[in-house]
C-alpha cells in the first residue's frame, strides 16, 4: 500500500492518528491534539497542545520512546494550562532546546479509569535533516502491504540503520525503501532510519505506522460489520464503527462542514507531499488563538516544574 498524495486523505490520516487511541472503553472523540510547528526550525519555538472537555490537570505530556534524545521532556520546556471554556494543556518547547525537541511525544488523559493517548512527531529542520521520511504518518488496514521510504538529504559515508520501536532491524541495513507484507497490529509503531552513530543528533527519519485491526471497510470485535460511508476524508474506526472526521467536518458521516470562521495560518501540517515546508492550512480559529495567546501571556497558567 503506497500512500496516496491526496490532501483530504492526508489530513484524515493525521486526525485518524490523533483519534485512534490505545483505549479499551468508551470512544473519546473530544480529546484532540494540535502539533504546531511540527517541522522544527533552528532557534524557533515549537509546541504541542491538547484539548479536552475535562479538567486539563488530567492531561500529561511525555516522550513515547527514546529516539536518541532520552526519555525526558526537553530541559527548557514549559507547560501551560487553560480552563473553561476550553480545557487545554500546552507543551511549549523554546528554540534553545534545539534538536532535543526532536522525537515522538504523547499526551495522555485518563477518564473513568480508561487511558487515552495521542502521539505527535517532531521532525528535524529541513536544512539539518540527513535522512527524511517520504511519509511520516501512515495508516494501513489489516493485511495491507505497506512501503516505508526515506530520502537521503545529506550524503554521509556511513551505514544506514533501521529501528522499530527502539529495536534494531538488521535485515533492513543499507536500505532506503522497505516493504512490510500482510501487516498486522504488531507492525504498528515508530520506525526510525538513521546513519550509524548519528541517532543522538536528532536529524534522522521518523515514521509512524498505525495498522487498523480490521480489513478495509470493516469494523468490530470480529471485523464482520460493514463500516458506514465516511465522506470528506473521514475514516471508519475499527472498533466502534464511527467516522473519525478530519478537521473542518462533523456529522455521523463527516458530511457537515463546520462553520467557516477560520483563518489561513502559516503552520506546519505534517503533510508529507509538500516537502515539509510550512503549509498554509485552514485550522479552527479557536485552536489558533490558543497557540497565540500563550505567547502573549494571557489566559494561561504556567505549570510548576514538577508538571502538576
Amino acid at each position: 500500500m503506497k500512500p496516496r498524495m491526496d490532501f483530504y486523505k492526508w489530513i484524515s490520516i493525521i486526525w485518524w492518528i490523533v483519534l485512534l487511541h490505545e483505549a479499551s472503553g468508551q470512544f473519546d472523540a473530544n480529546f484532540t491534539l494540535q502539533n504546531v510547528w511540527g517541522r522544527l526550525q533552528p532557534g524557533m519555538r515549537s509546541l504541542i497542545q491538547c484539548l479536552s472537555d475535562e479538567n486539563h490537570k488530567k492531561i500529561k505530556f511525555s516522550r513515547l520512546l527514546d529516539t536518541g534524545q532520552g526519555t525526558r521532556l526537553p530541559s527548557s520546556s514549559q507547560q501551560f494550562m487553560q480552563g473553561k471554556p476550553v480545557f487545554a494543556r500546552i507543551l511549549f518547547m523554546p528554540g534553545e532546546d534545539s534538536q532535543n525537541r526532536f522525537g515522538v511525544f504523547q499526551c495522555k488523559i485518563i477518564r473513568q479509569n480508561i487511558g487515552t493517548r495521542i502521539v505527535a512527531l517532531k521532525l528535524p529542520p529541513s536544512n539539518l535533516a540527513e535522512l527524511d521520511a517520504v511519509s511520516p504518518y501512515n495508516v494501513a488496514n489489516l493485511g495491507d502491504d505497506v512501503e516505508l521510504e526515506v530520502n537521503i538529504t545529506k550524503a554521509l559515508e556511513l551505514p544506514i540503520k533501521w529501528m522499530h520501536d527502539g529495536k534494531e532491524v538488521p535485515e533492513w541495513d543499507g536500505m532506503l525503501k522497505v516493504q512490510l507484507d500482510n501487516v498486522q497490529p504488531k507492525d504498528s509503531g515508530i520506525y526510525e532510519c538513521f546513519f550509524e552513530g548519528r541517532r543522538e543528533e536528532g536529524v534522522h527519519a521518523l515514521m509512524r505506522l498505525l495498522v487498523r485491526s480490521c480489513p478495509e471497510d470493516l469494523y468490530g470485535e470480529n471485523c464482520d460489520t460493514e463500516c458506514p460511508p465516511c465522506y470528506n476524508g473521514g475514516i471508519c474506526h475499527d472498533k466502534w464503527g464511527v467516522c473519525v472526521c478530519p478537521a473542518g467536518f462533523t456529522g455521523p458521516n463527516c458530511e457537515i462542514e463546520k462553520g467557516k470562521r477560520t483563518r489561513k495560518l502559516n503552520l506546519q501540517c505534517l503533510s508529507p507531499f509538500i516537502d515539509y515546508q510550512n503549509i498554509v492550512c485552514n485550522l479552527k480559529l479557536r485552536d489558533y488563538e490558543i497557540a497565540q495567546r500563550i505567547f502573549k501571556n494571557k489566559a494561561y497558567t504556567k505549570v510548576p516544574s514538577n508538571g502538576k
